[in-house]
């Protein structure tokens, strides 16, 4: 997708979720899952639950690797998933937990 049309997808779901702040679009997997597979940002406005969910997490990381920061505490001390949101951005291990940064930081 071109950079100016993932800039529109992430302006459409920011907005829409900022806009409605309907908690059970928040929840609805399936709309979650439609906005991160745009716009990695929507993931900021996903339900606990949903954040905290591995396979939308991927989806948005697959967007970029800054959705890290908006990942459940769980995900973002996860090897796994940290590697990829690295793999994607560099910058993204800045998001993961403390105690993960010193393991990847000394090895």
């Amino acid at each position: 997708m071109p950079r100016r049309n993932a800039s529109c997808a992430q302006a459409r779901w920011t907005y829409f979720f900022s806009r409605v702040r309907d908690v059970r679009a928040q929840a609805d997997e399936a709309v979650v899952r439609a906005a991160v597979a745009q716009s990695a940002a929507a993931l900021r406005f996903a339900s606990d639950a949903l954040r905290a969910d591995r396979a939308v997490v991927a989806l948005a990381l697959a967007q970029s690797g800054w959705a890290l920061r908006d990942a459940a505490e769980a995900l973002r001390g996860d090897k796994e998933v940290v590697a990829a949101a690295v793999r994607k951005n560099g910058g993204a291990l800045h998001y993961a937990s403390p105690a993960l940064q010193v393991v990847l930081l000394a090895s």
